[in-house]
């Protein structure tokens, strides 16, 4: 008779091989970005500067987009080149980059045992299949993606960030730095630092030496990695547009097509206010707790929101659920299912992200410029109508 002890380690070790499994039937697949990344990895280890492209993509349009990003995952990326070379073995990069991947969704699912497999073995499997079998890669068939890393250490620098501040400000930075969305939890993660100087300087050190290579051209440097995300229409297929766009018969419209700017920042800056709020009224709270409602805001509210984005919080989230609702378990496990629910059915009729045109009340079309679709008649609501190729307009925009 298998004890159960035993009977847990092998149903956990099943469902990490499954998912594994899974991560790896799609191994082939190359994701739109991969191009990109192959360019900048070249241009880097050949000496050169690939933010220089990158200004120069965003600038002109007829020119594919460059890497956008902070160069730790290009370092990633370059070293595993690098590497390749060395020992001979001549592995696509296709595959070669998925390793960091796969290894940081296996190291998710290893923190989330270190904190729930003992002390609470039911949650601890709902939260790995969560994750291992996520809505993304169930209802997407996709693994393209390099998200898992920054979660990994976001979630790393958020599990630090009472005991070790230095390591949380390191872990964190790390996070921003492969990808940015690390920063809409700054204030709330900050203000849990047991040591707030440390923290900083753990996060300071972390900038300087991802920087290094880059500072003898520091403003191409920074134009690449943060000026270019600077003016930001809606893009994927963010909620408020989602809404709109269905709504707009019966008279619902959040404009963020016209005012994404102004939402690209209250998607930052209200979240920021919720934590820092939050902090002072819950004192005894975890950050995960603290975290619940400035994500929600933030996703809420944001212009962009591609695919992937709706990865990112989700360890976040269900810690931060499990942390609030403990003590009703079936509350918990019933807003896990329906968390799980709501982003598989949202990214399962995701057949394509909104497309914006720019338009003017002109009656032209098509415009000079190929990226412009004009429209000329507007409904009660003050939708403008397109041509019926483009589908479905908002105020001063086609959208499909």
């Amino acid at each position: 008779m298998i004890s159960l002890p035993k009977l847990r380690l092998v149903f956990v070790v099943i469902l990490v091989f499954l998912g594994l499994a899974l991560r790896i039937k799609y191994f082939d697949q190359i994701g739109g970005d991969h191009e990109t990344y192959k360019k900048a990895v070249t241009e880097f280890l050949s000496g050169e500067n690939p933010y220089k492209y990158t200004v120069a993509s965003f600038e002109n349009t007829e020119l594919k987009n460059g890497y956008a990003y902070f160069p730790t995952l290009l370092y990633i990326q370059s070293a595993l080149v690098k590497l390749n070379g060395v020992i001979n073995l001549d592995w696509p990069t296709k595959h070669m980059w998925k390793v960091p991947v796969l290894i940081a969704d296996m190291l998710i699912i290893w923190l989330l045992a270190i904190r729930y497999y003992r002390k609470d073995f039911y949650f601890f499997l709902v939260s790995a299949a969560f994750w291992l079998f996520n809505p993304h890669i169930l209802a997407r068939s996709e693994y393209v993606l390099y998200d898992p890393l920054a979660v990994l250490f976001l979630l790393l620098g958020m599990l630090h960030v009472e005991k070790k501040g230095f390591l949380s400000g390191v872990f964190f930075a790390i996070s921003v730095s492969l990808k940015s969305f690390g920063v809409i939890l700054l204030p709330v993660i900050f203000l849990k630092s047991n040591n707030k100087v440390r923290w900083l300087l753990g996060g300071a050190l972390v900038a300087v030496l991802i920087s290094l290579p880059f500072l003898n051209d520091l403003k191409t440097y920074l134009a690449g990695t943060i000026q270019v995300h600077a003016e930001r229409g809606v893009q994927g297929r963010p909620f408020l547009t989602f809404l709109s766009f269905y709504g707009y018969k019966y008279g619902i419209n959040f404009y963020q097509t016209i005012y994404s700017g102004i939402y690209t920042k209250l998607a930052v800056i209200l979240p920021w206010l919720t934590g820092i709020f939050l902090y002072f009224k819950k004192k005894g709270a975890s950050v995960f707790q603290l975290s619940l409602i400035p994500v929600t805001i933030y996703f809420l509210l944001t212009p962009v929101i591609s695919r992937t984005h709706l990865l990112w919080f989700i360890p976040v989230i269900l810690i931060g659920l499990y942390d609030t609702f403990k003590e009703n378990k079936k509350l918990i496990y019933s807003a896990v299912a329906t968390l799980y629910i709501f982003l598989y059915m949202y990214l399962r009729i995701w057949n394509t992200g909104f497309m914006i045109y720019e338009c003017s009340m002109l009656s032209v079309y098509p415009s000079e410029k190929a990226s412009t679709r004009i429209c000329d008649k507007r409904d009660e609501f003050g939708f403008s109508h397109c041509p019926e190729s483009l589908g479905r307009c908002l105020p001063h925009c086609c959208i499909k």
